[in-house]
């Protein structure tokens, strides 16, 4: 599994809204640890309503000084 389906499956959990707080904790760390993005988590909303493309958070270019 590669990194972008790791975090959708990630995501999905979040979503769901896991019961233990250290669970929620343990799947926030993962996805900042495999999120080029630092901001991901603006691109997550609760309705289809706003939903963003996939590949936005992957298309991040971070500036290397």
């Amino acid at each position: 599994m590669n990194n972008r389906e790791r975090m959708k499956v990630l995501i999905m959990e979040l979503l769901a809204m896991p019961k233990d707080k250290s669970i929620e904790e343990a799947i926030v760390s993962e996805i900042n640890m495999i999120s080029p993005d630092p901001q991901w988590s603006n691109y997550i909303f609760q309705t289809d309503d706003y939903v963003m493309d996939d590949d936005m958070v992957f298309s991040y270019k971070p500036i290397i000084l």
